[in-house]
């Protein structure tokens, strides 16, 4: 069996806060996803699957 190694914790300054752009970041592969699904869950025809992926390449 192999040892599984564990990184320990990292101390952070207390003020670190996300910036704006990891936040907007974070945000958009969490919407742009969603969105996916929703618009090729519409219907299960071959066209909207083709269409879903060409917008996710």
């Amino acid at each position: 069996m192999s040892r599984v190694h564990r990184s320990r914790p990292v101390l952070v300054e207390e003020a670190h806060r996300a910036s704006a752009f990891e936040i907007f970041f974070d945000l958009v592969l969490v919407f742009a996803p969603t969105r996916l699904i929703g618009f090729t869950a519409e219907s299960l025809d071959p066209l909207p699957l083709y269409q879903g992926l060409l917008l996710l390449l």
